[in-house]
């Protein structure tokens, strides 16, 4: 007895012949909206309409250029077929070579023999090699590479994103150009300890046992305040320039002065005849602060 569903049992005199008919073919026009395409058999013959199985949906067939190759089967005999792409007929052994070149330095996604599992859509290879690298590569060399033995992510493109494309939050590489994270924020070093720590709108902290600040120009520091020593700083520095001038208009007073009312003999002189000015607070800044002690 045969299980409930299946058909039953036949003569057939041709056997395999009569009930699967299936050969290989190249794309030669593609319906994505009914994934299927049109074959050309090996045999010259034209399918029309084959459907097409598994995820991958082959382009149409150039020789040299971008093979696209199929291989088909027949329903029982009927006209009606399905197919499935032949990914690897685009790829290479290990022992071939392209034409007018010897073959060395070509690309490893070349080489379906590397890998577990592998195909091509366009300019772009999808594979999982034998020593377990997941692998997105393009023909332009751009890549992204998951790899389980070193525990790594290697990414190479001259433009990445990490999260989204705008301003809001993101992390940007540009190559030869610029880093940039747009991030509320940003964390260099360790959570507490040593850290370059930026954070959006309050503070930048630099934290380290020596901070060293080279230029072969200038550094220029151009806030309303500065403080040294800590944030309540309030002593106000000298102003070079304004002191030296204070200072060397005193010692030219000093060295040049006359009293007025001076008497012959021992005594106290009058006071001196050009008075000398007093310090103000022009000679102190108003940007730059110190503490008196280190609390």
């Amino acid at each position: 007895m045969r299980e409930a569903g299946l058909p039953l049992v036949m003569l057939d005199m041709h056997g395999e012949h009569t009930l699967v008919l299936g050969s290989k073919g190249i794309v030669r026009k593609v319906h994505p909206e009914r994934h299927r395409v049109d074959i050309e058999t090996e045999d010259g013959s034209y399918l029309r309409e084959v459907l097409v199985q598994g995820p991958y949906f082959p382009e149409v067939h150039q020789d040299g250029v971008a093979p696209s190759h199929v291989t088909y089967l027949h329903a029982r005999g009927q006209a009606e077929a399905f197919c499935w792409p032949e990914t690897h007929r685009r790829l290479l052994a290990s022992s071939d070579t392209l034409r007018d070149q010897t073959g060395t330095g070509e690309p490893e996604r070349r080489y379906f023999p590397q890998h577990h599992y592998i195909f091509r859509v366009g300019d772009i290879t999808i594979r999982i090699s034998r020593d377990n690298r997941f692998v997105v590569e393009t023909e332009a060399g751009d890549y992204i590479i998951l790899d389980r033995k070193s525990r790594e992510i290697r990414l190479h493109a001259p433009s990445v994103f990490v999260g989204t494309t705008t301003d809001d939050n993101r992390l940007e590489y540009q190559q030869d150009d610029s880093f940039r994270a747009f991030n509320p924020l940003v964390l260099l070093g360790t959570e507490n300890g040593d850290r370059i720590e930026y954070r959006d709108g309050q503070e930048i902290i630099l934290q380290a046992p020596i901070i060293k600040l080279t230029a072969t120009g200038e550094i220029i520091l151009d806030p309303p305040t500065l403080k040294f020593g800590n944030e309540n700083a309030n002593e106000p520095l000298v102003l070079g320039n304004a002191w030296l001038a204070l200072y060397n208009a005193f010692i030219t007073l000093f060295n040049a002065h006359v009293h007025t009312n001076v008497q012959s003999g021992g005594g106290v002189s009058g006071p001196p005849q050009t008075a000398s000015p007093g310090m103000t607070s022009a000679q102190l800044s108003d940007i730059a602060y110190v503490s008196k002690t280190g609390l």
